[in-house]
C-alpha cells in the first residue's frame, strides 16, 4: 500500500477536455456537408465552433508533456513508434475485412498505412498522428526551451507572427490549401507550446470559462465575416488566425 502513495491523481479536467474535443470532431466531420445545403444558421454555429477541436488537442497534448523530466530523444522515438503501431493496427484491421470483400491488394495496404500521415487514403483523418510525430522529434528542444521562459516566450511569439502570415495568405491568396495539414507545423507547435505555457500560468476555472466563451464567439464572427472572401468554407484555414 506504501507504494500508491506516490501515484499523481488524475487530472480530471484533462479527461473531460479530451471528451469533449473528440465530440467536437465528430461534429466537425458530419456537419460540413451541410453548411451548404441551406438547413438553418445552427449547423453553421455547430461546425465553427467544433473548429477549436483540433486545436485543443495539441494543447492538451502539451499541457501533459511540457515541463517533464523524462524529455528525451529515446522517449520521443517511443512515443512515436507507438502511434505508427496504432495506426498500423487500425489500417490493417480495416484492409482485412475489405480485403475478404474486395480481394487481397498489399499495395491498397501501404497506400492506407502510410497515406494516413499525409491526409490521403481512407485514413486521411489520421494526419494528426503525422503532425503529432513531428512535434515528438522536436519535444526535448521544446522542452528545452520551457526552461527558460523568455525564450519559450520569444519563441510562441515568433511562430504567432508565422501563423498570422499564412492567416492572411489564406484571406488573400491560396494559402496554407497548398500544404498537408500535417505539416502546418507552425500551428500544432504553437498550440502545443499554448498548452505548456497554460500549465505554467495556471488560470482560474472562472477566468478560463469566460476566455474559452468569448474565443468560441469571437471564432464564429469572423469565421462569419472572412469565409466570402476565402472562397471556402472549411475551417482548417482559420487554424492560424490569431482568434481561434
Amino acid at each position: 500500500m506504501q507504494g500508491f502513495s506516490n501515484v499523481q491523481p488524475r487530472n480530471q479536467s484533462i479527461d473531460l477536455i479530451k471528451i469533449m474535443a473528440m465530440c467536437l470532431v465528430i461534429c466537425l466531420h458530419t456537419t460540413h456537408q451541410y453548411l451548404t445545403s441551406g438547413i438553418n444558421d445552427i449547423i453553421f454555429v455547430l461546425y465553427n465552433t467544433s473548429a477549436i477541436a483540433i486545436p485543443l488537442f495539441f494543447m492538451v497534448s502539451g499541457f501533459l508533456l511540457i515541463g517533464r523530466n523524462s524529455a528525451s530523444y529515446r522517449y520521443s522515438f517511443i512515443k512515436i513508434f507507438k502511434t505508427l503501431k496504432f495506426v498500423l493496427l487500425m489500417v490493417v484491421i480495416w484492409w482485412i475485412c475489405q480485403s475478404l470483400h474486395n480481394g487481397w491488394s498489399i499495395e491498397i495496404l501501404i497506400y492506407n498505412f502510410f497515406g494516413a500521415f499525409i491526409q490521403h487514403g481512407s485514413f486521411w483523418m489520421y494526419w494528426y498522428f503525422g503532425a503529432m510525430m513531428i512535434i515528438y522529434l522536436l519535444y526535448p528542444l521544446i522542452n528545452k526551451l520551457y526552461l527558460d521562459k523568455k525564450y519559450y516566450l520569444i519563441t510562441l511569439l515568433l511562430i504567432s507572427c508565422i501563423q498570422n502570415i499564412a492567416f492572411i495568405w489564406n484571406v488573400t491568396g491560396v494559402g496554407e490549401s497548398m500544404i498537408i495539414q500535417t505539416f502546418r507545423i507552425w500551428n500544432w507547435i504553437f498550440y502545443f507550446m499554448i498548452g505548456g505555457l497554460l500549465k505554467t500560468i495556471g488560470i482560474e476555472k472562472r477566468i478560463a470559462n469566460c476566455i474559452i466563451l468569448v474565443s468560441f464567439i469571437a471564432n464564429i464572427v469572423v469565421i462569419d465575416w472572412l469565409s466570402p472572401y476565402m472562397a471556402t468554407s472549411f475551417c482548417e484555414y482559420f487554424y492560424s488566425s490569431p482568434v481561434l
